[in-house]
């Protein structure tokens, strides 16, 4: 699928990640909108920029996904999440057990049931997910376990909507530093990532493009992490 023209809504598009994504897209032709929720100023400053259409909504709030009905989507991407780290599942509270799969499992669920209602004609999903779906983090807590939920749903998702809809994920392994360490080098989790290297946010709009742009594509999870998956955390 090509981008240009295309109606393309990524969530969680603000900044980061998924910001860079809707720039790549938008370059390629892409009609883009944009999903936030606290970070409205950035979202609109982008959005008046690029000529975007932007969608705030708490997705910790399942009310807040009728912003969304009846949208016009070609392709949508799934970016929104949320993180906290815990020492392990057994001391996290319920209330962040709730709002992980909340934020994480379903709300993007229920968008792509939206969209797909909304356009018969069919496109393509992506979920980003974690590379934390393939072994145990002792700190993942709720987070993982919300992403491993997301990545069984994409797997039904492409069987039940072939072949109008394609549905594909990414596995994403060290990309950014933390919001609140901006300045972070990340030594500690490149060791154990055996090449060595962070992932380029120009991997990961490239990962997306080849999803969109691979018909025969359906039901992978592409993980894009230097192949920290294969050695569980604290090896």
């Amino acid at each position: 699928m090509n981008p240009e023209g295309k109606n393309i809504l990524i969530t969680g598009a603000a900044r980061r990640i998924g910001l860079f994504i809707a720039e790549t897209l938008h370059r390629q032709g892409a009609k883009i909108t944009i999903h936030c929720n606290s970070s409205r100023s950035e979202a609109d400053r982008i959005a008046e920029k690029y000529g975007w259409q932007v969608i705030q909504a708490d997705f910790s709030r399942p009310e807040e996904l009728e912003k969304f009905n009846h949208i016009v989507c070609d392709v949508l991407i799934n970016c929104a999440s949320i993180f906290r780290p815990v020492s392990s599942l057994a001391v996290e509270s319920e209330e962040s057990i709730r709002e992980h799969f909340e934020v994480n499992f379903f709300s993007p669920l229920r968008l792509i049931k939206k969209v797909i209602a909304a356009n018969p004609a069919g496109g393509v999903i992506i979920n980003f997910l974690d590379q934390e779906i393939f072994l145990p983090c002792p700190a993942g807590g709720a987070y993982s376990l919300s992403k491993r939920a997301l990545a069984g749903a994409t797997l039904e998702l492409a069987r039940e909507n072939a072949p109008a809809w394609r549905t594909c994920a990414i596995a994403p392994g060290p990309v950014l530093p933390p919001p609140h360490l901006p300045d972070s080098k990340m030594e500690k989790v490149l060791r154990r990532v055996p090449t060595g290297r962070k992932i380029g946010l120009d991997e990961i709009a490239g990962t997306v493009l080849y999803i969109m742009n691979t018909p025969s594509l359906n039901g992978a999870i592409i993980t894009l992490d230097g192949g920290e998956h294969l050695y569980p955390v604290g090896m």
